[in-house]
């Protein structure tokens, strides 16, 4: 799987009427789109689905099985990327950021995750995300959206991360 790969699945389900739902979606990786015939998806079930895996994951895995009850969320992606050792994830500096690597951030009770859509020498530019706030503003939780580099993404502690698996 390459980047483009994972950006052009990430775009692909923009304008297709997601509706944001907690633990929803991703459960399908070779489904046409994230969600079900509910439409319902959240963040890290989105992300699953655009890196054609599933959500749920095997018990007793090192990260997932331990912390998550054996889905992949936005915490176990953090923790992976941060671990000393090697995971599925690699953390990324900002400027190292490319299309199709991930933008994510741990957070109480729930963190947030999206597909980096544009870079500049910065790092990250867009991302594509499925959020209730996009729900709310466009009946669509699934959009590409900016990233503000003063406010949202980097206040959260947001980092860039590169599944393993995508070259």
């Amino acid at each position: 799987m390459t980047h483009a790969d994972v950006l052009d699945r990430a775009r692909s389900a923009i304008g297709q009427g997601a509706v944001y739902r907690l633990g929803r979606g991703g459960y399908a990786p070779g489904a046409p789109l994230p969600f079900g015939p509910t439409r319902e998806c959240d963040c890290s079930g989105f992300v699953c689905w655009c890196l054609r895996i599933s959500r749920h994951v095997f018990e007793g895995h090192r990260l997932y099985g331990v912390y998550d009850h054996e889905w992949v969320s936005t915490s176990t992606i953090v923790q992976d990327a941060l671990s000393a050792s090697p995971g599925a994830f690699l953390r990324l500096a900002w400027p190292q950021a490319r299309p199709g690597d991930l933008l994510v951030y741990a957070g109480k009770p729930v963190g947030h995750v999206g597909v980096v859509g544009e870079v500049d020498a910065n790092g990250p530019v867009t991302v594509v995300h499925c959020s209730s706030g996009n729900f709310r503003r466009t009946n669509d939780a699934i959009r590409e959206t900016g990233v503000d580099k003063d406010a949202f993404w980097h206040l959260r502690g947001a980092i860039v991360v590169r599944p393993s698996w995508v070259a």
